[in-house]
């Protein structure tokens, strides 16, 4: 099943009504779904009907779907309205959020008997999916058995497979492109308020790391251990304010600063990179010695989520994690790569390779590289592009053959199968620094993986609300999942 989002969804809902109700006056009332369609199974569910071409279905059945999905879907659309606008009310809220799942839960009867009643044969055919599985609904409706969201999502592909959801957040009209998701929080956002503790962590080769601690909390309900992006440090936007939240909450928090990330050279030649897992396994043993008691969670945002979901991948203990969120990941390095070195997403690559350049400089007047690298000081401005410096400085530096070798070893695409902790991937198809390739199946997926998926976004970006009162979906969206994971 290839990942949906709700655009493609309206794209096929559009195309196949015009198709076949184009004499029945339909289009108008597609319009009116267009534009709004709830993240359910349901909805998924018929996106993949319409998306599978080896599966056949007639006009009637198609036609019968299409409209008792419309007709639901105003239902549904008119009951978030009124949910929505009883937000200041907790417990009419909680009223309306009830009987809203119970009117999903009415569509996929709805959309299970409309397929049963209507279908050329009254038997399951011999080899179609769709109709064993919707004979399977249809069993456990008549045993009144509650069936398992994740199988629905899955019917087409294999149990072992993870699940690629619709994401809820939207963006607002003003914040409708990608780069201003991406750049607006950076520079134009108040950060919050955040005082940290500064812990020096000696690791391998004698060198250290800073780890920057979050508020101290009397009682904390658990301990997030974080890992930032590319050239990132405690005071980046996403950062600073995810910490500053989670503490407002009662998450204990610390950040580990990868090598000569928090604002200071480390002591050695190495640096760190996409895949480098050492020093974050070595904080997390940690961790778990010194919190035996605590829920343990952690998070990795760009960067930082390739590294975790790598870690994830080749630790299957996972040193006591209960769950880990992984945000815009770069899973496949050198198709990112690619992507940032065209159109604007090339002011993103300078942005960031010129503190690479200013850092290796740094390090440079102090360290004798002459042996590892080759490369002069007075030939690091001449490094354009993220391959080029993967190429002569990344590679060499940490033992790989080249770039593509890199690449190759550390992108966590094709490891997510071996990911055992309870994982949720938050990605934005429209993210600037890669392209669709990194959008994976539920085939390339592990059962612990949530892989949610949103149509907007931008990186690290799911800004929301008013230019000026502005928020950021992410912080709700990971706490939520995170106070899930409290055992």
């Amino acid at each position: 099943m290839e990942p949906l989002t709700n655009t493609l969804f309206a794209e096929q809902f559009w195309h196949f009504s015009l198709a076949l109700y184009k004499k029945e006056g339909v289009a108008k009332r597609c319009l009116i779904l267009q534009d709004d369609f709830s993240c359910n199974i349901n909805v998924l569910l018929f996106c993949c009907l319409l998306r599978k071409k080896e599966l056949i279905f007639s006009d009637k059945i198609l036609k019968n779907i299409i409209l008792s999905i419309e007709k639901s879907e105003i239902t549904l659309k008119q009951h978030r309205f009124k949910r929505s606008a009883a937000k200041q009310n907790p417990a009419l809220y909680q009223v309306l959020k009830d009987q809203e799942l119970a009117l999903e839960q009415q569509q996929q009867h709805d959309i299970v008997e409309t397929y049963l009643a209507n279908r050329d044969s009254p038997s399951p055919s011999q080899g179609d999916p769709v109709t064993v599985y919707f004979d399977r609904c249809l069993a456990r409706q008549c045993n009144e058995k509650q069936s398992d969201p994740k199988e629905h999502l899955n019917f087409v592909s294999n149990k072992a497979d993870g699940i690629i959801a619709t994401s809820t957040f939207s963006p607002p009209w003003w914040a409708n492109n990608r780069h201003v998701q991406t750049i607006f929080p950076r520079f134009f956002q108040r950060r919050k308020q955040l005082s940290v503790t500064w812990e020096s962590l000696s690791v391998a080769n004698g060198d250290v790391v800073e780890l920057a601690w979050g508020p101290k909390l009397s009682k904390p309900k658990g301990i997030v251990v974080m890992f930032h992006g590319l050239e990132g440090n405690i005071r980046s936007h996403y950062a600073n304010d995810m910490i500053a939240h989670l503490a407002s909450d009662n998450w204990l928090t610390v950040m580990m600063h990868f090598r000569g990330c928090a604002g200071k050279p480390n002591l050695t030649t190495r640096a760190y990179h996409s895949g480098d897992t050492e020093d974050a396994l070595y904080l997390l043993q940690k961790i778990e010695r010194e919190f035996p008691k605590l829920p343990r969670m952690a998070l990795g945002v760009s960067l930082g989520a390739n590294m975790l979901l790598k870690l994830l991948a080749e630790n299957p203990s996972q040193h006591g994690l209960q769950a880990a969120v992984a945000i815009s990941a770069p899973l496949k390095l050198a198709e990112c790569a690619a992507t940032v070195s065209k159109g604007f997403s090339r002011v993103y690559q300078k942005y960031l390779l010129n503190n690479m350049k200013r850092n290796l400089k740094i390090k440079m007047k102090r360290l004798d590289y002459s042996n590892i690298l080759d490369l002069r000081f007075d030939e690091v401005d001449s490094l354009k592009t993220f391959r080029e410096f993967d190429e002569r400085v990344t590679a060499p530096l940490h033992g790989f053959k080249n770039a593509d070798d890199y690449y190759r070893q550390c992108s966590s695409f094709s490891k997510l199968k071996d990911v055992h902790c309870d994982t949720l991937i938050l990605h934005a198809a429209d993210d600037p620094f890669m392209d669709q390739s990194v959008i994976p199946k539920p085939q390339d997926l592990s059962p612990s993986i949530k892989f949610e998926l949103s149509e907007k976004g931008g990186h690290v970006g799911f800004l929301q609300g008013k230019p000026w009162s502005s928020s950021i979906w992410l912080h709700k969206r990971v706490l939520a999942y995170l106070n899930t994971k409290i055992v």
